[in-house]
């Protein structure tokens, strides 16, 4: 990988790398590992992962009725989608 900085940053990034006995690819990596820790688990990784448990979280706080409506809210969806659907000619989904 490479990454482009300032000749200002560059020049920060090799004197602390003097001061501190090592190269400069240690100092950008040990800043990065300080500023940009690992994720903590897999959803944070991947964020369509991270959305799923979203979603799983706000559903497990639904009620009945709010639970109700969303499925209401789904069928009156397929099934529009199917009147499209069939007056297209198309098979329904």
């Amino acid at each position: 990988m490479t990454v482009n900085v300032s000749p200002q940053v560059e020049a920060r990034i090799v004197q602390a790398a003097k001061r501190n006995g090592v190269d400069a690819a240690a100092v950008v990596e040990d800043l990065v590992s300080r500023y940009l820790p690992e994720p903590t688990n897999e959803s944070d990784a991947n964020p369509t992962l991270a959305l799923f448990a979203k979603w799983r979280e706000e559903d497990a706080k639904m009620t009945d009725a709010e639970r109700e409506a969303e499925d209401k809210l789904w069928d009156d969806f397929l099934h529009n989608l199917n009147e499209t659907r069939a007056s297209l000619g198309m098979e329904p989904l």
